[in-house]
């Protein structure tokens, strides 16, 4: 994210507060000074894919916080049972990151271009 406009106080923004809004790009965020607070303000597309982006970091901690505890059980119990558990958990691991490096392949490629 990158900044974008910004507002010493919320008088500023409520002048023609549409076209001000207008201003706030895909991948920006406009600023609002409020009294000693400041408020960050997102177009809607932005705050879902940060959204998603925070599920995708979740559910890659989960499948790591797996990998782990049976990695740990590998070690001590060499069973099959175990083995299989371990190769579960990473491919697990493996498709989280695959799917997550998948959704930033537009946002990589396009940012730059």
């Amino acid at each position: 994210m990158k900044a974008g406009p910004s507002w010493p106080s919320f008088e500023h923004l409520r002048v023609r507060h549409a076209e001000q809004f207008a201003g706030i790009a895909p991948g920006h965020y406009g600023a609002l000074k409020v009294k000693a607070r400041r408020y960050v303000i997102l177009r809607r597309e932005d705050w879902e894919r940060m959204r998603a982006d925070a599920q995708a970091v979740q559910d890659l901690a989960a499948a790591l916080d797996l990998l782990t505890l049976a990695a740990n059980a590998a070690a001590t119990h060499q069973d099959e049972v175990t083995f299989r558990m371990l190769n579960g958990a990473s491919g697990m691991c493996m498709k989280t990151v695959g799917a997550f490096l998948e959704r930033q392949r537009p946002a990589l490629g396009g940012e730059g271009s």
